[in-house]
């Protein structure tokens, strides 16, 4: 089976903002599923739900890339 894990955000968006929002929880969302299926063993969907709108987003970022991305922040750019 697939399980899904839906993190709820209380925050405003709007049809303008949804797509910076998203992009802003990428990495903590890909840390979510990472952890989620480590310990589960099995899929996860991830989803952000906007309460303000009532709006789903299934966050379809592949997760070696965004924590790829981070750890070259967090690195401050540099190769290791």
């Amino acid at each position: 089976g697939t399980w899904l894990l839906i993190d709820y955000k209380t925050g405003r968006v709007d049809e303008a903002s949804l797509a910076a929002k998203v992009q802003e929880h990428a990495i903590q969302m890909a840390v979510y599923r990472r952890a989620a299926e480590e310990i589960l063993g099995e899929p996860v969907r991830v989803y952000l739900y906007f309460t303000d709108t009532g709006c789903f987003v299934e966050m379809d970022a592949e997760i070696p890339e965004v924590l790829q991305q981070a750890i070259h922040d967090i690195r401050g750019g540099r190769a290791h």
